[in-house]
């Protein structure tokens, strides 16, 4: 994890709408949730 920049966990590697590669470090908040999860 280290070499792909996370130095807390939990971290969440996710592909965005736009098809970029983001990443979430420590918990999310409930709002991130639907960004990271997709919809419901």
């Amino acid at each position: 994890m280290e070499r792909l920049g996370a130095f807390a966990t939990p971290a969440i590697y996710y592909r965005a709408a736009d098809g970029s590669l983001q990443k979430a470090q420590g918990a999310p908040g409930a709002a991130a949730l639907p960004k990271i999860l997709g919809p419901r």
